[in-house]
């Protein structure tokens, strides 16, 4: 029953018109397509928690496997996880631009860790080759300047 306006003493038509099934047509997609990325989001979980189990058992390369595409994908945990990794030399060589560059996407969504850790490495010079221009924001932004 459609909604109510006025009273309700009114008498409504129960024919609709083209523009009202058109609307109703582009909510049917709309709830679809939320449906669908709701049903296809539980596998980027999955994949997380996966390379997060492998992480806490030691396979570093499964590890990796599953959160380079959630990385790439704008993943901030999988960013922050892959900087970790390279920072520390956890089943890949350890590379601080890489390192850096994980870190960054992850801080530039607002990841507060990877803020907290991109001024840490401003701080100790362990950016090495890295512009101190980009380190130092990360460092102000934790100052609050």
């Amino acid at each position: 029953m459609p909604p109510m306006r006025g009273n309700g003493s009114e008498h409504h038509s129960t024919k609709m018109s083209k523009s009202d099934y058109s609307l109703n047509m582009r909510t049917l997609f709309i709830i679809a397509l939320l449906l669908v990325s709701l049903v296809s989001s539980p596998s980027w979980g999955a994949d997380f928690d996966k390379g997060f189990a492998a992480y806490d058992r030691g396979d570093f390369e499964i590890a990796l496997r599953k959160w380079t595409p959630l990385a790439e994908q704008g993943d901030a945990d999988a960013q922050f996880n892959l900087g970790f990794m390279y920072r520390n030399g956890f089943g890949v060589l350890q590379d601080y631009k890489t390192t850096v560059k994980w870190y960054t996407r992850a801080a530039e969504q607002g990841y507060g860790k990877a803020q907290v850790n991109l001024g840490i490495m401003y701080g100790n010079g362990s950016g090495n080759g890295y512009p101190l221009d980009v380190l130092g924001k990360w460092m102000n932004t934790l100052s609050g300047a």
